[in-house]
């Protein structure tokens, strides 16, 4: 099957009447993951499974309450963040210098970069957003959290004011 997929990158194959939809993504409360699903006759959607298994390992989360389609995920094997919203808008390069202003190193760059793509998923939903952002920098030390808060707020407020033009 392959599953050296790129960020926002997205397969759909069939293996007989069986289907799976793949996608390199960030999801909330697990992090950079594929996300498969499965749909189809069971048998074959249980050969498709056990390939992905095969490749991936167990799947971190499993979604079934819906016979017809099953959500699997499990932990990428790829370090590359999908691009977020602010990223496609603002760009990278323009991203990576208000990380270097706000006196950022390369990992706490990565977590801005992490940050960024997973609040999307939690978009509209702010107590979500804010607590997957403080689990992600649980592990920084209060200086350096307030530098990537300080990144952070710089990029939104630069995002929010790009949309308005």
């Amino acid at each position: 099957m392959g599953f050296d997929l790129a960020p926002d990158e997205c397969i759909e194959e069939m293996q007989g009447e069986a289907k799976i939809i793949a996608t390199h993504t960030c999801v909330a409360g697990i992090g950079l993951a594929y996300h498969c699903s499965f749909s189809g006759p069971m048998d074959e959607r249980l050969n498709l499974i056990n390939e992905a298994r095969k490749e991936l390992g167990l799947p971190i989360m499993v979604l079934s309450r819906n016979p017809k389609i099953w959500h699997f995920f499990w932990r990428s094997l790829s370090e590359d963040v999908p691009e977020s919203d602010a990223h496609k808008r603002l760009g990278r390069g323009r991203i990576h210098a208000i990380c270097q202003q706000s006196g950022l190193t390369k990992e706490e760059e990565r977590t801005v970069d992490i940050v960024l793509a997973i609040t999307q998923v939690a978009r509209g939903n702010k107590k979500a957003s804010s607590a997957l952002a403080r689990d992600i920098m649980r592990d920084l030390p209060p200086e350096r959290e307030h530098k990537v808060l300080d990144a952070l707020q710089i990029i939104a407020t630069e995002f929010a004011q790009s949309t308005r033009q």
